[in-house]
């Protein structure tokens, strides 16, 4: 079972810079760089990333990207 994201702090899980209350869960300590690194490379391609949370349950990360021929 996952933590999570608040609804106020999901804008911003896909950012570089982002900082949660590490205080909620010292457990599972994480950093969001490789979300940023992930959303970076996906958009490079002409991809979009977005993310969806549901408490108790966890993030959702949805991925899409053109397919080249």
């Amino acid at each position: 079972m996952g933590v999570g994201t608040d609804a106020e702090h999901l804008p911003h899980v896909l950012g570089r810079f982002d900082k949660v209350d590490q205080a909620r869960n010292r457990d599972n300590v994480s950093t969001p760089l490789g979300s940023a690194i992930a959303k970076l490379i996906i958009e490079a391609h002409g991809g979009l990333i977005a993310v969806e949370s549901q408490i108790g349950v966890g993030n959702t990360f949805i991925m899409t990207v053109p397919l080249f021929g």
